[in-house]
């Protein structure tokens, strides 16, 4: 987006995040009193709707003067509701949306301001073109360009018109040529509304980024008042990729984030023991001037020092990144508008004196001299002229392994505004440019793109479906970029429950794995190394049964991670249970007089029950309830029933199913005791062991399966 000076945009902190920060813009007078001065800005005024037409513009004026355009625009959109026709204010809610990024509002706008009058403002055109670019509208944007060249009727010069128009014909030709390997996604959890810039994967999916830590940054000028820190940090934080959530941000050590400055464009070396990054301070209109610096950890402490010799007095310096081509050759990377560059913002290169062998530096050296207080560790400012563009060049991060330099460019023809490129090569000697293309590059500005070890990282874009307060495109996130596919495989054995301490392998087993929805996945015998070993899906879940002679039937079940950071083998241990011929035994439930309910102290003898049923599926339980002699047979058969139920009742709510259960009671018609004593005397002993129900394991004929199993007559607790 050329027409617009994007100097301060392409530094340290986008100078726009502090349009938006200046919402509700006030001098610290007006604050102090209730009643402002006549012609001074009362922050309030903007909700009204009765304002005087000529306060409306002197105050858009003020507030546009004073670089809070967002609040400049709302008084200009209360002037155009007043009057539409009035060309002015059109051009300039046309231009401010415009700088603010908003550009659905931006073309709106220029499209009002064209149709009252085409020559009141030589670059609407122009201006129309680049908001339907960014919204698109790439072939309406072509054609409006190609009508801009034709008629000259822009300011800018006409190599950039071209550029753009090759820009223009590039997004036709690829916008649906994008690479299916790729995915790209907001990386919301550490994305605010305002601010995150400058990330960098570090090892060990750590992460650090450079941000507006509080989404309360809106008025800057009432923070500022208040005695707050509003000022961009550099936090860090750390990807559990499990879960694929990162960790709480932390802040770096206040000796890097200075209170009250700037702090941004964090770049730490592969050693953890130095970062470059920059301190930047802002002018009364909120633009930005930045220093680059450094700190190196020295006994736990990080000691901070300007690069005082990279500083050039009146120029920006920014977004340091290191070079190392693995040839011995070491560089600090930045960007700058100093004298003798080749555009706006370029790329410029310092040689690192650190005693190491280093590689001839080929490319042509400036004038500039060294400031005072230089620590001489840093070759003089060298402009990467093959690299750099009439236009701005920004964000260098090179690749050590790949020996690929990524940057952000406006100079070459570019998709959006400023598009992701990459070139191949080192430092004097190199390769032809390549655009990234889609889905890396959108329609507006894609900026910061650095990579991990794994090929996989992040960037910084302002496309549609970034955090934003106002329009599509306001504010800048961070943005993931990995493969979207990757292979994911299940490498499985079995083993015998019996043998968890060695974990020998089963051979022989007959392995059936089945997804979700019941599709066979593999059939397979394990034999020789004893695994079987099937390619799955992310974020699915898996059942697998398992059949060998001598063993139960083992089912067992589980799921993959839904999300792939590379290609990756899952290891699954699945158990057998050896059939171990034993006999079982089966004890009787007994109750106390005239009651139904289970005493605890007979739980253990249920839980065999239940164990019993789980390990022979296929055969049905028989309660049979029983009572003692006294009271009448009809009060004894419904007692019975009730102490068949009770047990019943227990071995449901442990899961085993009602189907399978049989229950009939006896009344006191089948004792295994006597009730009374031979003289015939009361027998409570022999009373005790009726008050009972007893189990049978039953075929699905009916008949006894055969089992080994022992139905045991047990004494009643508190019996001797």
């Amino acid at each position: 987006m050329h027409c617009i000076p994007r100097i301060v945009l392409l530094i340290a902190l986008f100078s726009f995040v502090f349009q938006v920060s200046s919402q509700n813009r006030t001098s610290p007078s007006a604050r102090n009193t209730e009643k402002s001065k006549p012609n001074q800005l009362n922050q309030d005024l903007v909700k009204y709707k009765n304002l005087s037409y000529g306060k409306m513009l002197r105050y858009a004026t003020l507030l546009e003067n004073d670089g809070s355009y967002v609040n400049a625009v709302e008084y200009y959109k209360m002037a155009h509701a007043k009057k539409p026709t009035n060309k002015c204010v059109l051009q300039k809610l046309s231009e401010l949306n415009f700088k603010l990024r908003d550009y659905v509002a931006a073309e709106e706008y220029t499209r009002k301001l064209l149709d009252l009058d085409k020559k009141y403002d030589k670059d609407a055109d122009i201006r129309l073109a680049l908001c339907m670019k960014a919204n698109m509208k790439y072939k309406d944007a072509l054609d409006e360009l190609n009508y801009v060249r034709a008629n000259k009727k822009s300011t800018l010069s006409m190599s950039i018109v071209e550029n753009e128009i090759k820009g223009a014909e590039l997004a036709i030709e690829t916008r649906n040529i994008k690479d299916p390997k790729i995915a790209v996604e907001n990386v919301k959890q550490i994305n605010g509304y305002l601010q995150e810039y400058a990330p960098q994967p570090l090892k060990n999916d750590n992460l650090i980024y450079s941000s507006l830590i509080s989404d309360t940054a809106l008025n800057v000028t009432r923070l500022k008042y208040e005695g707050k820190d509003y000022t961009s940090k550099i936090v860090f934080t750390k990807l559990d990729r499990d879960k694929n959530i990162f960790a709480r941000p932390e802040l770096l050590p206040q000796e890097i984030n200075k209170p009250e400055v700037h702090i941004g464009n964090g770049f730490i070396d592969e050693a953890g023991k130095t970062i470059y990054y920059t301190q930047c301070a802002e002018d009364r209109k909120l633009n930005m001037k930045c220093k680059l610096w450094m700190a190196e950890k020295k006994d736990g402490v990080w000691v901070p020092t300007e690069l005082t010799k990279l500083n050039e007095k009146g120029t920006t310096n920014t977004q340091p990144a290191l070079y190392d081509d693995g040839l011995g050759a070491k560089y600090l990377l930045y960007v700058s508008d100093r004298p003798n560059g080749k555009g706006g913002m370029d790329i410029w290169a310092s040689k690192i004196n650190d005693g190491s062998a280093t590689a001839a530096l080929t490319e042509k050296k400036t004038n500039t001299k060294a400031s005072k207080g230089s620590t001489g560790k840093f070759g003089e400012p060298v402009n990467l002229t093959q690299i750099n563009t009439f236009g701005d060049d920004v964000t260098p991060f090179y690749q050590k392994k790949d020996k690929t330099l990524y940057f952000s460019s406006n100079g070459y023809p570019s998709v959006g505004g400023h598009d992701i490129f990459k070139v191949n090569g080192v430092i004097g000697k190199w390769d032809k440019v390549i655009n990234m293309k889609f889905p890396i590059n959108s329609s507006v500005d894609d900026l910061y793109f650095k990579l991990d070890e794994n090929d996989e990282g992040y960037f910084v874009s302002n496309r549609n479906g970034s955090k934003s307060p106002r329009g599509y495109t306001c504010c800048d996130d961070i943005w993931s970029v990995r493969k979207a596919e990757y292979n994911i495989w299940v490498k499985s054995i079995y083993v015998s429950s019996a043998d968890i301490d060695t974990k020998k392998p089963l051979n022989g087993v007959d392995a059936l794995m089945i997804d979700k929805d019941g599709k066979l996945v593999i059939r397979a015998v394990t034999e020789k190394d004893s695994h079987f070993m099937v390619k799955v899906n992310a974020g699915q879940s898996y059942r697998v049964n398992g059949l060998k002679e001598g063993y139960y039937p083992g089912i067992d079940s589980f799921s993959t991670p839904k999300v792939l950071f590379k290609n990756d083998t899952i290891y699954k241990t699945f158990y057998l249970d050896p059939i171990e011929k034993k006999r079982y035994v089966v004890e009787n439930v007994y109750y106390a007089f005239d009651k139904s309910v289970v005493r605890p102290e007979y739980f253990t003898i249920l839980d065999s029950v239940l164990s019993l049923m789980k390990i022979f599926p296929n055969v049905f339980l028989k309660i049979d309830g029983h009572t003692d002699g006294r009271g009448t047979e009809v009060y004894n058969q419904a007692l019975s029933e009730r102490r068949c139920k009770a047990a019943a009742e227990y071995l449901l709510e442990k899961g085993l199913a009602p189907e399978r259960i049989i229950m009939r009671g006896y009344s006191e018609l089948v004792p295994i005791a006597p009730n009374t004593t031979p003289s015939g005397e009361d027998d409570p002993a022999g009373r005790a062991k009726n008050r009972r129900v007893e189990f049978k394991l039953l075929s699905p004929s009916g008949r006894d399966p055969k089992y080994d199993i022992d139905y045991r007559v047990n004494v009643p607790f508190g019996i001797e």
